[in-house]
């Protein structure tokens, strides 16, 4: 395990959008303050989930053809960690909870048979992930068992592909229930937040998902200009996810609140802007550009 860096990085921009974001008992206009995320050296940093601390984790890459690391990044302390597992050549982590423990996956060779794993990690030692029973054998080609996001009581969200290469969600809280958006095919879940509510979406329709009733519901949306999918959810009820533009195909980022959808696309952007997380605080990370992408940190300012 290696750290970088050691300087806090987030400063006020003063090219920042408005946006009216409804957060627990009142409305509050937050400004965005844009902040870029690159591990020293990298050519793309991609943040994919954080924390209540703003911690930060996702991959990095020196080139496309790889290999792929993963990193988590203290955003107090501007410190950036690697997260590598052990002879792998790609590690992704994909979600942390408020305790730093961390959620991805890994690809490389075990017994000779090159695969794609899950692990859990925290304070630099990884464990394995259990493969849900119903998921497929090991392959290079398809993922099982990828754990996406974890909660503050260690529940983890994620998603599997089966024997037929069907994809379908899965909620893990020391047992696998599958869940699946009733009439879709293909259902991906991705955060969870700490009332075991999940989010995500399938074949273009972003839903939550209660977790909770004995009556489970689904609740689902999806923007109006485009297929829709939610990646992260808080503990406010708020999605941050993106959408597939109708028009130009570019995926633009939203923050989605009590109904309302609001596009999150950091100043400057004139291709894809996709959010990834949210943490209660409105606090975004994501990914802008092209060639190469530009990892971010959305930071609200409140008005």
């Amino acid at each position: 395990m290696e750290t970088y860096g050691g300087t806090h990085i987030f400063e006020i921009d003063p090219d920042i959008e408005d946006a009216t974001i409804v957060a627990g008992t009142g409305t509050k206009t937050y400004s965005y303050a844009f902040t870029p995320i690159s591990f020293p050296g990298a050519l793309v940093t991609e943040p994919i989930g954080l924390n209540n601390n703003s911690q930060l984790v996702g991959e990095y890459y020196f080139s496309v053809e790889g290999p792929f690391y993963g990193f988590m990044f203290d955003s107090y302390t501007g410190t950036y960690t690697q997260i590598v597992y052990p002879g792998a050549t790609v590690t992704e982590p994909f979600g942390i909870n408020d305790q730093g423990q961390v959620v991805g996956i890994w690809t490389g060779v075990v017994d000779g048979v090159e695969g794609t794993y899950s692990f859990l990690y925290q304070n630099g030692t990884f464990t394995s992930f259990p493969i849900d029973p119903l998921s497929c054998g090991y392959s290079v080609n398809i993922f099982c068992s990828v754990p996406w996001g974890i909660n503050d009581d260690a529940q983890v969200s994620g998603y599997f592909e089966d024997n037929n290469l069907l994809t379908h969600g899965f909620f893990y809280n020391g047992n696998f229930a599958t869940v699946d958006l009733p009439g879709m095919q293909n259902t991906h879940v991705y955060g969870i937040n700490g009332d075991s509510y999940l989010v995500g979406a399938a074949n273009g329709t972003a839903f939550v998902y209660n977790n909770n009733l004995n009556n489970p519901v689904f609740t689902t949306f999806a923007d109006p200009n485009g297929q829709s999918v939610g990646q992260g959810l808080n503990n406010n009820g708020q999605v941050a996810g993106y959408y597939g533009d109708n028009t130009t195909g570019a995926a633009v980022g939203f923050l989605y609140s009590t109904g309302t959808f609001t596009t999150i696309v950091p100043p400057g952007t004139t291709t894809d802007a996709w959010v990834f997380g949210i943490n209660d605080a409105a606090q975004i990370v994501g990914l802008y550009g092209d060639s190469p992408d530009t990892g971010y940190v959305g930071t609200p300012q409140t008005q």
